[in-house]
């Protein structure tokens, strides 16, 4: 009578733990794998808000009323700017506070995760010369989860002057700049930041 041969137990040990670090391998490359995806994913809709909010600010910039405010004796240009804010009059879509021209302010907010771009828009009165401040009826955020972010103007600030880059632009300027710059850098970003300058056609009148 034959003696059926089965496995030691040596051998079944062995056999369980070549199966383990098969299947540690397997769930480590399979993680990996996840959390590539989802990083490329992540920088995918990153990019895709970045590239929708540079074509955004682009068609608000070009489409920019020539308005002033008079404020007493003065008038005073209905734009204003520094390197986290810009306030200007636009034209406004029937879609959103009714057709006509709006205030509207893109701003930059930091936040306990770094920094995100704004935009609000409200209605525009050009009847109110003392209180100018824009109360938001309508408050977008375009893009976050930004390192650094600034806001830089082009333009002739002086009657006499030449053009250059400004940090501010004052109501009291000569005129409207020529165009607006927003430095953008993403939190996952190695190089340097990325630049949108938006081209501004009131900044060419006389």
């Amino acid at each position: 009578m034959s003696r059926v041969k089965g496995f030691t137990l040596v051998e079944l040990l062995v056999a369980i733990s070549i199966l383990g670090v098969l299947m540690s391998v397997a769930f480590a490359s399979l993680n990996i794998g996840s959390k590539s995806l989802a990083a490329g994913i992540s920088r995918t809709d990153h990019n895709e808000e970045i590239r929708a909010t540079g074509d955004f600010l682009r068609r608000q910039f070009a489409e920019l009323s020539a308005v002033t405010w008079e404020v007493g004796h003065d008038e005073l240009l209905a734009f204003s700017g520094d390197n986290s804010e810009v306030t200007f009059v636009t034209t406004s879509p029937a879609s959103t506070v009714g057709a006509g021209l709006m205030n509207a302010k893109l701003v930059i907010e930091g936040t306990d995760n770094g920094f995100e771009l704004w935009y609000g828009v409200a209605n525009y009165d050009p009847g109110d010369t003392e209180r100018r401040e824009l109360t938001a009826i309508s408050k977008t955020r375009l893009i976050s989860n930004l390192s650094s972010a600034r806001i830089r103007y082009f333009g002739v600030a002086e009657e006499h002057g030449e053009p250059a880059w400004y940090d501010t632009w004052q109501t009291t300027a000569f005129r409207y700049p020529l165009a607006v710059q927003l430095d953008i850098t993403r939190r996952d970003q190695t190089e340097g930041a990325d630049r949108y300058v938006f081209r501004i056609r009131t900044g060419n009148s006389e």
